[in-house]
């Protein structure tokens, strides 16, 4: 994922990912992200998803048909990937990445907020992609939430609309899609945050398995959420969510 994410989480993320309310629900708001903008078939499409992690959301990339491969520096991520994922993966920086090929989708998830020189991430994303490729993105929305679980996580920011939408821009971007997620609990997010910010571990405290019956409740609220937003855009929300294209897309 990033240098700067802690790695003595992985083994804790590898344990509750399949069945937490956080991540089963980003799976499901990626699938529907990439149903909404990009045509299939999605068999002959080849998918870069940089910081891959523990593999969760190419399982998912696979599901949906993509030739997908992993990138991300982490050794300890990429061995509880190699479990889950029958892609490519390889261990290294964007920044030093030199395919043979380009590819038709890039993919960050919830990694962009943890690189110091975001332009230059979104500039070799850029160039790593083919004639009007996708990127897409998903980040953590509003320095107003900024908290202790930024700092523990290694988040170097958190990001505005209209920030992310000019950066993207200055990138060579074509904005398809840009959209907050995690809205309906907003509030419960920011109290969430307050009343564990005093603890040593914020971040192994927000990542703890949930009692089922709470775990449902929010999947269904968030499940909700992604019904509700074909038909609405959230003014606010807890993550900013992006489709864009390479180039001048008419």
């Amino acid at each position: 994922m990033s240098h700067t994410y802690p790695s003595s989480l992985y083994t804790t993320i590898a344990s509750i990912e399949d069945d937490h309310f956080w991540f089963t629900s980003r799976n499901r708001m990626i699938a529907s992200l990439i149903r909404a903008n990009i045509r299939e078939p999605y068999t002959t499409k080849s998918f870069l998803e940089i910081g891959c992690g523990t593999g969760i959301v190419m399982a998912v990339l696979e599901g949906l048909g993509f030739i997908a491969t992993g990138l991300d520096v982490n050794t300890k991520a990429l061995s509880y990937a190699v479990k889950r994922t029958k892609g490519k993966l390889i261990r290294q920086s964007i920044f030093g990445f030199k395919p043979k090929k380009y590819y038709d989708i890039v993919g960050a998830f919830d990694v962009l907020e943890h690189i110091q020189d975001d332009m230059g991430f979104l500039r070799a994303s850029y160039h790593l992609l083919s004639p009007d490729g996708y990127l897409l993105l998903t980040v953590p929305a509003g320095m107003h939430l900024w908290s202790p679980v930024d700092v523990a996580s290694g988040h170097v920011r958190r990001y505005a609309y209209e920030e992310l939408s000019t950066k993207l821009k200055e990138a060579g971007f074509t904005i398809q899609t840009i959209q907050y997620w995690n809205s309906l609990l907003l509030p419960v997010y920011k109290l969430w945050h307050q009343k564990t910010g005093d603890k040593k571990d914020v971040v192994a405290s927000h990542l703890q398995k949930m009692p089922y019956a709470i775990n449902m409740v929010l999947k269904w609220i968030f499940l909700g959420e992604l019904f509700l937003s074909r038909f609405i855009q959230f003014p606010r929300g807890a993550t900013l969510v992006v489709c864009a294209r390479k180039g001048n897309v008419k």
